[in-house]
């Protein structure tokens, strides 16, 4: 009896963890350390987003998370997914992260950036990818730079496969040939 109330409690705590807010912020940059548990060297994680569309999970050394099996702490992370839409490779690289194989979830820390060679690439320090809905959001100020010109912002969430980007916390955008201006400057109110 004992060990099924502890059962009981130990599910429902471990459930707790899976209400988060996909805003959450990623974890601090650090280091895979005290690696007691299953460690791995360049290992992959492959799974189907919504749009049953492929993504990769790449990094160079992995470890166990000791308190919840589902979560793998990653260094020197590559993450590949297949855009529907436009059928090009989105590609997003980070220091450190960790993948939580439950929630699909890949939270990053560390130069993290995003590419779509195409169209642009992007720089931030932390983000949230949600794999299965390839959602991706930062909170942190980001730079994205396309052949045209830059875009600069507090933040940014990529979502509906790519097609929609919302920047976020002040932008700044500077195209070729042109000086930066903020939201809704105008050049009389420099």
């Amino acid at each position: 009896m004992v060990a099924a109330v502890v059962g009981l409690i130990s599910a429902f705590i471990a459930q707790i963890g899976m209400f988060q807010s996909p805003y959450e912020a990623a974890p601090s940059e650090r280091a895979v350390e005290d690696p007691e548990v299953a460690v791995g060297r360049v290992v992959r994680f492959t799974g189907f987003d919504a749009d049953d569309q492929p993504f990769l999970v790449e990094a160079r050394r992995a470890a166990q998370d000791k308190n919840k099996p589902s979560r793998v702490h990653l260094e020197e992370i590559k993450l590949e997914m297949r855009l529907k839409a436009s059928g090009e490779m989105l590609l997003v690289t980070a220091r450190q992260g960790v993948f939580d194989d439950k929630q699909k979830t890949l939270d990053l820390a560390g130069d993290v950036r995003m590419a779509n060679t195409a169209n642009y690439t992007a720089k931030m320090q932390t983000a949230r990818v949600l794999l299965r809905e390839k959602r991706l959001i930062s909170q942190d100020p980001v730079e994205v730079m396309f052949p045209d010109g830059t875009i600069s912002a507090g933040g940014l969430e990529m979502r509906d496969d790519g097609q929609q980007v919302y920047f976020t916390n002040g932008t700044r955008t500077t195209f070729a040939g042109q000086a930066a201006r903020g939201d809704a400057e105008t050049p009389a109110q420099r």
